[in-house]
């Protein structure tokens, strides 16, 4: 028995159109408590988390890039309690694509709700029902996908073996790092969205104080990554050397 197992920085991204009653709390809130959105969506003040504004779109994957892992690890017998030994590893960036899709997370127009979630580990443990001498690392492909969102993500959903996509089994061991949210809003927003929700709005004007850019969220995503690098550089390795 063979066990894959698909390692890194974890993200989970997730959008949703907001009403003008939500933008409302939000702002009413930043303002008197100072909080961030994400501090506030955390705590749970205006009665829904981060994980109810998926209405839109919701994708958890694991960043494709050089610092994810692919580990296959040998059992003489079908049983995950047995002593194993990893013989393979490689760079999740090496693998060649089975499968590749693109996602938009918004839509112009509006104002939505843009939050990732950061989670470092294990993202999916997977059998395959060979043995380690008739393993073909070749025959190992990534599903992945594109958001299309600023800046853009891309991440491995799933993996193939001899193009049949892989069961997954234990996704458990990873530990969660942080959440970036933000209202995020194309740049004649403000004029569609009020000419069209007159009826909700009462006629008044909406001003929103601070939106987050598209530079802004690439700066903010970028330091995340930059500390979840220098804190748990060389953990991952050390997780999968006790297999």
């Amino acid at each position: 028995m063979l066990i894959v197992e698909l390692r890194g920085s974890i993200i989970t991204v997730r959008s949703e159109k907001l009403s003008l009653n939500y933008l409302d709390q939000f702002e009413s809130l930043k303002a008197e408590s100072d909080k961030t959105i994400a501090n506030i969506l955390l705590d749970g003040d205006i009665g829904s988390n981060h994980q109810d504004f998926n209405s839109h779109f919701e994708q958890r994957g694991l960043q494709y890039n050089n610092r994810g892992e692919v580990i296959v690890t040998g059992f003489e017998k079908d049983n995950y309690y047995e002593e194993g030994y990893s013989f393979f590893r490689s760079k999740l960036h090496r693998l060649e694509n089975q499968d590749h899709s693109y996602c938009d997370v918004g839509w112009p127009g509006d104002y939505f709700l843009l939050t990732v979630e950061y989670e470092v580990g294990l993202f999916q443990q997977m059998k395959i029902s060979a043995d380690m001498d008739s393993f073909n690392p070749k025959s190992l492909k990534a599903v992945s996908s594109t958001l299309l969102s600023k800046p853009n993500y891309k991440m491995i959903s799933g993996i193939t073996y001899n193009n049949d996509r892989l069961e997954i089994g234990n996704d458990f061991g990873y530990e969660k790092k942080g959440l970036f949210a933000g209202i995020v809003s194309e740049k004649d927003s403000p004029n569609w969205f009020l000419k069209n929700q007159e009826d909700i709005s009462m006629q008044r004007p909406y001003v929103i104080e601070e939106l987050i850019t598209a530079k802004a969220i690439a700066a903010r995503i970028e330091e995340l990554s930059k500390e979840i690098k220098e804190e748990f550089n060389g953990s991952i390795d050390k997780s999968a050397d006790k297999l």
